[in-house]
């Protein structure tokens, strides 16, 4: 089992990932933005740091930075970046930031895994930090409209009593945030609509919502 922090400031996808990570056996830690990161990266002793990029108060670039300037064991532990921005480059651009690797959102459960026990068990055996990257796997095919496995893979890993409630805050903060969206366009607050879109990438696609999170990263590009 592996002590993981996860900073990541939208809470569904909070959620997601503790799911993910807790059914597996790993012990979990939530920070909200990039300074409560950085300040339990300080006092803990972490396996590895899920860090979101797109944060409050201080941003996962920048609080990667920081963890990097800690002494000893805090400013070494494998930090591995979650983002929207499933693009050419993204690993090149996190590995400048200090961090050693990336995962796309919609979390895929058996990628996020699989990268956290590869970067853990090549530090434990005595590698360098930066260690070769585990690939997400890639389709050929059209977005589908639903991905019902995806749905039914939280289910499995929760049980009734956590589920709906997940599945009623998904369906709150869709809501919320698609109307925020509207808000911040009519006012050509363009930043804001793509930090909101950028939420929307992974809380709907983390339940199988493809075709929705697909158009959102789209929103969030032309933002």
């Amino acid at each position: 089992a592996l002590d993981v922090l996860i900073a990541e400031d939208n809470k569904v996808n909070q959620q997601v990932a503790q799911l993910i990570l807790s059914k597996a056996g790993h012990r979990v830690d939530l920070a909200d933005d990039g300074r409560q990161a950085v300040a339990a990266a300080r006092v803990n002793e972490y396996d590895v740091i899920l860090m979101d990029l797109q944060m409050p108060e201080l941003d996962g670039i920048a609080a990667a930075r920081e963890i990097r300037q800690l002494s000893g064991r805090a400013g070494q532990v494998p930090i591995i970046a979650l983002t929207s921005h499933a693009m050419a480059g993204m690993r090149e651009e996190v590995i400048a930031a200090g961090m050693d690797d990336y995962v796309s959102k919609p979390f895929d459960a058996h990628v996020l895994l699989a990268k956290l026990q590869h970067l853990a068990a090549f530090r434990n055996a005595g590698g360098q930090r930066k260690a070769q990257s585990v690939p997400e796997h890639s389709s050929n095919k059209g977005v589908v409209r639903f991905e019902r496995d995806k749905l039914d893979e939280l289910r499995t890993m929760s049980t009734p009593a956590a589920f709906v409630p997940l599945l009623s805050n998904l369906i709150e903060a869709i809501e919320q945030r698609a109307e925020a969206i509207r808000r911040f366009i009519a006012r050509e607050e363009l930043d804001a609509a793509a930090r909101e879109a950028h939420h929307l990438v992974g809380i709907a696609g983390n339940v199988g919502g493809m075709r929705l999170s697909a158009l959102y990263r789209q929103l969030q590009h032309a933002c």
